[in-house]
């Protein structure tokens, strides 16, 4: 199959996982891959796919996969950490999300995400700061949410609400 028929799966499979179809994600995903066994987009999809459905430890397996052929993708360095996190492996989540900032300075998602190793690792302060950064790149309730926890790590409950 040629390079354009893979870049129809790869669009195909981007609009099933944008409008939540995780089975057939999966499918044009694997179909993909058996095109061509490295693919990187195919390996990031299946990722999220796993991610998504709790499958942590395959999530982590898709995303290193999609790491050796993209290795300066800061987006699946943050969901490398995402799932990491969800693995309590919060030194594993914090190494990924320090990936994903090295790559790009102004990833809001990995400033607000890096927040949450760092309260597991008693780092509460630097929590806060990572928080603050996010808000002031792209506010969301995420971060927010995330900030309320790090200032409660802190022992600052006047402030969080």
């Amino acid at each position: 199959m040629s390079e354009k028929a893979i870049q129809e799966l790869l669009s195909t499979a981007i609009e099933q996982l944008q409008s939540g179809e995780k089975g057939k994600l999966i499918k044009t995903a694997s179909k993909m891959l058996s095109l061509d066994a490295n693919n990187c987009d195919a390996n990031h999809l299946l990722g999220l796919a796993n991610l998504n459905s709790n499958n942590y430890d395959s999530a982590v397996s898709y995303f290193l996969k999609a790491l050796q052929g993209q290795p300066k993708n800061a987006d699946i360095y943050n969901n490398l950490g995402n799932a990491y996190q969800e693995l309590a492996s919060p030194e594993l989540a914090l190494e990924a999300y320090q990936k994903a900032l090295t790559l790009d300075q102004d990833f809001s998602e990995a400033h607000l995400n890096i927040a949450l190793p760092l309260i597991d690792l008693g780092r509460p302060m630097e929590a806060v700061e990572a928080c603050n950064r996010a808000i002031s790149l792209k506010e969301s309730p995420d971060a927010y949410n995330n900030l309320g926890q790090s200032k409660e790590a802190l022992g600052d409950r006047k402030s969080v609400v």
